[in-house]
């Protein structure tokens, strides 16, 4: 493989992997969850929301302990190679005299010192080994071509919606349309620009100001990463504190039911990816300087994310009316009297998915070369630089200037790519991983290991994305969407 597939490139602190995959979990999805509680019923949605976590959590370890196996089957590899090696250069010194052989000899010590250390830590993830390149090592050609159809379709999926939803948040500020209305892209929005022309310009501004990160590696956004984190928390801030201040002063207008189970094909249509960030773990947990505790670094952020959730959508489905609450829940504070919050909560999309498409690209480019490039050639510059960064971009920009309503796109790449990418591919990973690992490695102690390794997690896992599958069917006919 050439050597910009696995690179790593600079590290950084495991706070920073915190924030990484914090942002990537916490998406414009929030938004969408208090409806959808107050529609399933506080308690209930609860519940849901809880196994959703769970469920997550578990193929978020599976990812991990594939990555794991992935370099150490590598290193196991090039071990191999480098054994073979010392075996023609020992045939050569075993022709030189004696002062040659004391140096074989203590070469030798040495040798066999490194190889103790080095199989002690097979396991340690240096390298970062995509999806993509896992796929390859685990899959049959079956399985190769499911997973490249699943993580194309959902990431080229992902950033064509992230480009769409930046470019409308910005649109309905720039033209005062801040009531949720739609865009009229016939209707003028200033100077001689209509709406229509204003929305393309803010998509090719957005693609000119994050396109660049996805030409470099992830560690490159840790700024961007930083910032945003830093807005989208004083936005949730803002929210809570409203909502804190009508509920502690009587004004709060919401009863939601405590179970309501038909809403619980709703629920899952819309929630069932608030704890996606599988795609992208190689990219992002590769960097972390001390992994030792990556397993917990990973349960505090589905702890945190679960928290936020829970009290986000508790505290907005007892502030406001079952019909009140709009389907993106900053729509709600379009009205509030202080301007300043209500123009800041209606950027809230653009703080969040400019963190993330960056990540997403980055994560798209890298798998494509894991399908399009040969593991033992080295490419150019441009092809490995250039090329592979636009095939990332240029599609999905494409298709955000071409059109805004991407609710068929938003459907398919959600309900079904996404239930590939979220549960059976870590699921499948880590059971094909776990069979060569016996076979290659024997008995050697993956450091990194998921806490559920018992194999009745992996059908249990899978029994659970069928039923996702079909409760994300049963509401795209319910809501005909």
């Amino acid at each position: 493989m050439p050597s910009s597939l696995t690179e790593v490139g600079s590290s950084y602190p495991a706070y920073v992997g915190f924030i990484y995959v914090f942002n990537l979990v916490v998406g414009v999805g929030a938004l969408t969850m208090p409806k959808a509680f107050a529609h399933t019923g506080w308690l209930l949605a609860t519940i849901m929301l809880v196994l959703l976590a769970i469920i997550s959590y578990i193929t978020t370890t599976f990812i991990v302990e594939s990555m794991a196996i992935a370099n150490a089957l590598d290193k196991t590899g090039q071990f191999q190679s480098n054994s073979d090696q010392e075996g023609e250069t020992d045939k050569s010194i075993n022709t030189e005299r004696t002062p040659v052989l004391q140096t074989r000899k203590y070469l030798e010590i040495e040798i066999n010192e490194i190889k103790r250390e080095y199989i002690s830590n097979v396991f340690e993830i240096k390298e970062r080994v995509e999806l993509g390149k896992m796929a390859g090592m685990f899959y049959n050609k079956v399985g190769n071509n499911f997973f490249y159809l699943c993580i194309c379709i959902y990431l080229y999926g992902d950033l064509a919606i992230y480009a769409v939803a930046v470019a409308k948040s910005l649109t309905k500020v720039a033209c005062n349309d801040l009531n949720g209305t739609g865009l009229n892209t016939s209707l003028p929005c200033w100077g001689n620009f209509t709406v229509g022309g204003a929305y393309r310009i803010f998509v090719a501004a957005f693609t000119i100001c994050l396109g660049p990160f996805v030409f470099f590696n992830v560690q490159k956004t840790k700024y961007l990463q930083v910032t945003t984190s830093i807005l989208r928390w004083l936005a949730f801030a803002m929210m809570l504190s409203i909502t804190f201040i009508f509920l502690g002063s009587g004004k709060a207008r919401g009863h939601p039911p405590v179970a309501n189970f038909a809403g619980i094909p709703t629920f899952f249509g819309i929630c069932i990816y608030s704890f996606m960030c599988q795609h992208s773990l190689p990219s992002m947990i590769t960097p972390i300087r001390e992994k030792k505790h990556v397993m917990y670094i990973l349960l505090g952020d589905y702890v945190t994310v679960l928290a936020f959730y829970a009290l986000l959508s508790h505290t907005a489905i007892f502030t406001f009316p079952i019909h009140s609450l709009e389907d993106l829940y900053t729509l709600n504070f379009t009205h509030y009297h202080v301007k300043f919050i209500s123009f800041f909560l209606s950027l809230f999309p653009v703080f969040t998915l400019s963190s993330n498409f960056p990540i997403i690209g980055v994560t798209l480019r890298n798998n494509l070369k894991s399908l399009l490039l040969k593991e033992d050639k080295i490419y150019p510059f441009w092809i490995d630089r250039i090329v592979f960064p636009l095939l990332a971009l240029i599609p999905p920009v494409t298709l955000a200037l071409i059109t805004k309503n991407l609710e068929f796109l938003a459907g398919i790449t959600g309900s079904y790519a996404g239930v590939g990418v979220q549960y059976v591919i870590p699921s499948t990973l880590v059971y094909y991983g776990r069979k060569e690992a016996r076979d290659k490695l024997g008995n050697e102690v993956n450091i990194y290991s998921s806490p559920f390794k018992h194999w009745l997690w992996i059908p249990v896992i899978n029994i659970w994305a069928i039923a996702c599958v079909v409760f994300v069917t049963i509401n795209h006919i319910i809501t005909k969407k």
